[in-house]
């Protein structure tokens, strides 16, 4: 899974400092299925060079390694669901929470001008949202999954990943596909 800058630079929430090149990829991944517990790490990173002086034959000489530097991680754990919400806004005007998927199993329509407040999903429905096929591989979201659920995939690792105390949304997105 890699996610990209939304504009050209990342401002560290924390100390204010601009950084340029940086992007999000996963870092380690726990799927543990006799306790049901799912988790994975999101590393922020950033190209840079490591600059060393050396004597080399009596001479002192700069020498430059690239490096990758880590700004920031978030770990998301998935064991216990809090389904996904729909606010529907009823004849009267007033709005009503609806668990998204009930609502929508009971034949509710979505138009698009719904808010859906992103549940955090379960472990079952996490093995099926993510998908890591090798060691090594990237993980990456189910290809396969139907449009909405693969925006709201998107939607709670871009909300609810918060690396240095802001959501990963803010200045991170998915790449265009």
């Amino acid at each position: 899974m890699k996610l990209v800058l939304k504009n050209n630079t990342y401002v560290h929430p924390l100390t204010g400092e601009i950084y340029e090149d940086v992007y999000v990829v996963d870092g380690w991944l726990k799927d543990d299925p006799m306790n049901k517990v799912f988790s994975f790490s999101l590393k922020i990173l950033h190209p840079t060079t490591k600059k060393e002086i050396q004597w080399i034959e009596d001479e002192l000489t700069t020498i430059e390694t690239p490096i990758v530097e880590l700004l920031g991680e978030t770990v998301i754990k998935f064991d216990k669901g809090v389904p996904s919400y729909v606010s529907i806004v009823n004849e009267d005007g007033s709005t009503r929470k609806a668990d998204l998927f009930a609502y929508l199993k009971k034949g509710g329509k979505l138009n698009g001008n719904e808010v859906i407040e992103v549940g955090k999903s379960s472990y079952k429905d996490a093995i099926q949202y993510l998908l890591k096929d090798n060691i090594g591989d990237r993980l990456e979201i189910n290809p396969n999954l139907d449009p909405l659920r693969k925006k709201l995939a998107q939607a709670f690792i871009l909300e609810k990943a918060i690396p240095n105390g802001e959501p990963l949304g803010h200045q991170f997105k998915f790449p265009e596909s």
